[in-house]
């Protein structure tokens, strides 16, 4: 059975359990920008404390209330798949596309009670981390499903060539699997340097993000430049620790916490660098692409980062920023050194690093091959 016939673009249902964390700004940047077709966000219920602002009108919970009921009612039978499938047939949705693949499974269960398409996408940790570390983070239905929700999505996305080769590694077919890149908008130009030396991180405490490599980096900047500052957006199961180290070697840093979304791009604004350390953790996690980077891009910050996952694809290179060697200390240290004060070359990466954004990242352009994505998915279910 297909979604009712209505006026109006066809409704997508943009689908994760909670909606929406404050570090996943990159769903809501590409469903927003739609223009073909009209986005439904889809979830099991909310992210607590908020999450990131949606437009109310095209939200749909399954459920209400806080953590507790929710964590007590997503194994009632039926119950959440029941409600959300009335929702979305309420909306007419022709389509229903799962973010992150280990979080998808109902999304693929909603698919098949409404009878419109699937298609999922695949962020990260999603396709980096090891079989064994799944089960070990209560990834095993996932485990038990992934063949099936692959041979069911009618097309799977990967936000990096990494990324996808990681997917193919798990199994899925290559000729359903798309790299789509998520946009992030084009700030002004920046003709000169800031001159504060402040090096900004953005992201989420945990070992992927080789935060700790960073803070040990810095106390070696600091020897070149005593008055560089760290700035840390983000917050994790390793702040505490973080914090303790950047104590111990006595850095100026400020641990901010999360911030909201235009705070973040007023940060991006006024720093010198950003830094992406990334690394891969113990248990196989690693970056997609790390959505900051082309939003850094887009404000003309330059950006030191590892060869890890797809920094190298985020920074076209060596476009809009300098690489080093996973874990390597000291190359980061020396990247975030020269780009403190070498000014020619900031100007140059800050001028590389817009293009790049501008030819590779610009959120129509991703909004619109997305929608090319979903056009050729609902053609096939037309002709069948």
């Amino acid at each position: 059975m297909t979604a009712p016939d209505r006026p109006g673009p066809p409704v997508v249902a943009v689908y994760r359990s909670l909606l929406l964390a404050a570090s996943e700004t990159f769903i809501r940047t590409d469903a927003l920008a739609f223009r073909r077709y009209a986005p439904l966000f889809v979830g099991e219920g909310r992210v607590a404390g908020g999450g990131l602002a949606l437009p109310e009108a095209d939200v749909v919970v399954g459920i209400r209330g806080g953590r507790y009921r929710h964590a007590v009612l997503q194994h009632v039978p039926g119950y959440l798949l029941g409600r959300l499938e009335r929702a979305c047939r309420a909306r007419g949705v022709a389509l229903v596309h799962g973010h992150f693949g280990t979080d998808s499974l109902r999304a693929l269960d909603l698919a098949e009670r409404l009878g419109v398409p699937f298609v999922v996408s695949y962020h990260g940790f999603d396709a980096a981390l090891s079989d064994a570390a799944m089960r070990a983070g209560r990834g095993e239905r996932y485990l038990q499903r992934r063949a099936e929700l692959f041979d069911k999505a009618a097309a799977i996305t990967a936000v990096s060539a990494f990324t996808a080769s990681e997917v193919l590694r798990q199994g899925a077919p290559e000729a359903k699997l798309h790299v789509h890149h998520v946009g992030a908008p084009l700030g002004p130009p920046r003709p000169d340097p800031p001159r504060e030396p402040v090096v900004l991180f953005v992201g989420r405490h945990v070992e992927k993000k080789g935060l700790g490599d960073l803070i040990e980096a810095m106390a070696r900047v600091r020897a070149s430049v005593p008055a560089a500052r760290l700035l840390v957006v983000g917050d994790g199961p390793l702040r505490g620790e973080i914090e303790e180290r950047a104590r111990r070697l006595d850095l100026d840093a400020r641990f901010a916490g999360w911030l909201e979304p235009r705070e973040v791009a007023r940060q991006l604004r006024e720093a010198r660098v950003l830094c992406v350390p990334s690394r891969r953790a113990a248990n196989g996690d690693a970056e997609g692409l790390p959505t900051v980077i082309p939003e850094a891009g887009g404000q003309g910050l330059p950006v030191v980062g590892t060869r890890h996952a797809g920094i190298a694809e985020g920074i076209g290179n060596d476009a809009g920023g300098l690489l080093a060697h996973e874990g390597d200390v000291e190359g980061l240290a020396q990247a975030l050194t020269t780009l403190l004060t070498d000014d020619a070359l900031w100007r140059r990466l800050s001028d590389g690093a817009r293009e790049n954004v501008a030819r590779n990242f610009d959120p129509q352009r991703q909004a619109e091959e997305l929608e090319g994505i979903y056009d050729e998915v609902l053609g096939r279910a037309t002709s069948r």
